[in-house]
């Protein structure tokens, strides 16, 4: 997934609904909410800010991840109470990097973030995030939390002139009416669809796919309302990249050639792109290698003469995957390493996570293991440093073969089923068959034979959902051939694929 473009900060109110408006909202981790968070909000909301706390504006019935990023679009600042326990939490992260991505886009020129230290250091932050540990952080204790609420009201209504609720008490003792029954003119709602894409790349490329397709949806729908062809043609790219990592490829090919068709009905060239290169995807994930190649191709073209590096780096990776499907190892190599050189000059750390997978597979198919084992384990470290789901549960998949291939079965054994968990809990049907699959060749090299083809065979069912022909009539015919322990050259033709992360 390539990084979010054009994005700007949230700051509308969901369309037809009224717009709250808050100074800021607190993130934390459960653990620190008596001791830190509870007197916090108490301190600030004393001093006549408006605060969004979960425990006080999370009602019960209500959606708790609609509520939380409707508080986050409608707060000013994101107050961020990093601790250990913060930084191993998913959903804090995910409210981390909403606030992030607004702050990184302001720069210098405005806070957004402003980030807490509670028992942890800028050491450990930085090794979470150097754009994080970037930011001055106030250190907070239980001695001093009110010294620190009193340094972030200073720095709120110094930034702003004006505090929210302020400005909302002023404007309704000039007219007598709330604010909050003002609607956001055309320009705002138009904001809105760029925000609500990228809620939506941010949970995609945390392969939370369920809410990047909510996001999607709903970016699209208001889009579609506001005559937006530029937030049309990205929502449905977004929605068919999700389709895409859900085995949904039908549905996929519909909303990249819908997506396609209105970027070039409005001479959207980025979306044009996108659109082909999303096409290639699909054609790849159901083995049309030529027609892959072709969509990546004429991306790739329009990609560099737009100068869309974040797009001509991605058609660099497929069309190594094809080449490597295609059994050109060279010249998946030759794509593979340009992909990498590009995406580390711009920063795209996702599709350096992608490429230092493949050049993996590459080496592991030429045996070269030690090489193959270095650039899973690089792909791994930076696939958990940015969230990068998917890429985590194809290293642990891919270190699983390496070590099937060395005859290290119980540590294959563990790479694969730490694969097939994390592919299950992110929703990503193809890890799962995948893993099921190395399962398979672990238990029939270990004279399981009962075992590994009840492996294959749940792992031939969910290639059959996803439509993965080549795939089942690789197992149907092995499967219907088998007769004792297979070999490993047989086991390992089945294995290795280059992933379409």
């Amino acid at each position: 997934m390539r990084e979010p473009r054009n994005r700007v900060s949230v700051t509308e109110a969901d369309g037809g609904e009224e717009e709250l408006r808050y100074d800021a909202f607190i993130s934390y981790a459960r653990d620190e909410r008596e001791t830190i968070v509870r007197p916090l909000y108490e301190h600030l909301t004393e001093m006549g800010l408006r605060i969004w706390f979960d425990e006080i504006e999370v009602k019960v019935g209500d959606s708790i991840h609609g509520s939380i990023n409707r508080g986050m679009r409608r707060s000013d600042y994101g107050i961020v109470v990093l601790s250990e326990g913060f930084l191993e939490r998913r959903y804090p992260i995910w409210e981390l990097e909403g606030f992030l991505v607004r702050q990184l886009q302001k720069g210098e020129r405005q806070k957004v973030l402003l980030p807490l230290y509670y028992g942890v250091d800028e050491k450990t932050v930085s090794e979470y995030s150097y754009p994080l540990a970037n930011l001055h952080a106030l250190t907070v204790t239980e001695d001093n939390v009110e010294k620190v609420a009193e340094r972030l009201y200073e720095v709120i209504t110094e930034d702003r002139g004006e505090t929210v609720t302020a400005q909302l008490d002023r404007v309704a003792d000039e007219d007598g009416t709330e604010a909050v029954d003002e609607q956001p003119d055309d320009g705002d709602r138009a904001d809105a669809v760029t925000d609500l894409v990228t809620l939506g790349d941010i949970a995609y490329s945390h392969s939370e796919y369920a809410t990047a397709r909510e996001k999607y949806e709903l970016a699209l729908e208001t889009a579609r309302k506001l005559g937006n062809g530029k937030g049309v043609a990205d929502s449905l790219d977004g929605l068919g990249r999700v389709a895409v990592k859900r085995g949904e490829y039908a549905a996929a090919r519909d909303y990249h050639g819908r997506g396609l068709a209105r970027s070039r009905d409005i001479g959207y060239r980025e979306g044009i792109a996108d659109g082909l290169n999303g096409l290639g995807n699909v054609a790849y994930s159901e083995g049309e290698y030529a027609e892959a190649r072709d969509h990546y191709e004429r991306s790739l073209e329009l990609s560099r003469e737009i100068d869309y590096r974040e797009c001509t780096a991605d058609d660099l990776n497929g069309l190594g995957n094809v080449a490597y499907s295609e059994g050109e190892y060279a010249e998946a190599r030759d794509h593979y390493e340009r992909s990498l050189e590009l995406s580390r000059e711009i920063g795209y750390q996702q599709n350096v996570a992608s490429t230092l997978t493949n050049l993996g597979i590459v080496a592991s198919s030429e045996g070269e293991y030690a090489d193959a084992r270095d650039y899973y384990e690089r792909s791994l470290d930076l696939a958990r440093e940015i969230g990068y789901g998917q890429a985590i549960t194809s290293n642990f998949y891919h270190l699983g073969n390496v070590a099937y291939s060395e005859d290290e079965y119980a540590e294959a054994r563990d790479h694969y089923e730490r694969s097939l968990e994390l592919s299950r809990e992110i929703g990503y049907k193809r890890g799962v068959a995948l893993s099921l699959q190395g399962l398979g060749n672990v238990a029939y090299s270990r004279g399981n034979s009962s075992e590994g083809r009840d492996y294959y065979e749940r792992g031939l069912e969910l290639y059959r959902e996803l439509g993965d022909q080549e795939r089942v009539e690789t197992l149907e015919n092995y499967l219907d051939g088998l007769d004792g322990v297979p070999s490993l050259n047989d086991l390992e033709e089945i294995s290795e694929h280059p992933d379409e992360l």
